[in-house]
Formats: C-alpha cells, sequence, structure tokens
C-alpha cells in the first residue's frame, strides 16, 4: 500500500491512510462479531434470531451494532472515494 501513496500529496496520503486504518478496524470488528454467530452476513443473524436458532439477547443487540458498522464502512467508502475522485 506504500507504493499507492509514493506519489501523493502527503496530507491527501494521511488523510486516506487514516480512512483506510478506521476501515480495517471496522471491518475486523464486523469479523469478531460475525465469527461469535459463526456467521456471514448481517442477514444471516437476523433469520437466525427469527428462526429462533440463537437467543433474542444479546443476538438482536449484536444485528444492530453489525447494522451500525456496516453503515459507518460504507459512509467511509464513500468519503475514500471522494477524496480519490477530488485528487
Amino acid at each position: 500500500m506504500s507504493e499507492f501513496f509514493e506519489n501523493m500529496d502527503p496530507a491527501l496520503a494521511d488523510r486516506l491512510g487514516k480512512l483506510y486504518q478506521e476501515l480495517k478496524g471496522l471491518k475486523d470488528q464486523r469479523r469478531v462479531l460475525q465469527d461469535r454467530f459463526g456467521i456471514e452476513s448481517t442477514r444471516e443473524l437476523l433469520e437466525r434470531i427469527e428462526k429462533g436458532e440463537v437467543d433474542e439477547h444479546p443476538s438482536y443487540e449484536v444485528y444492530l451494532a453489525l447494522l451500525a458498522i456496516e453503515e459507518e464502512i460504507e459512509r467511509i467508502r464513500g468519503e475514500i472515494k471522494k477524496e480519490m475522485e477530488e485528487a
């Protein structure tokens, strides 16, 4: 990834680096929660809750946390895209 930033404006490279780190952290958090329930997607957890395969509490709270994480991931992706388009 360092080659990617090599010829880039230092301020932009710094902003993008921070956004990528934040994105990685969120993806890691999502994976930890998914692994906890043995799921591949947020939708899968909701389906398991609805079928009674997992207890509603704390599963539903985890489901809501996953939704929030995914929303934040999309926000950051949008920010990265915007930064790249403006570069």
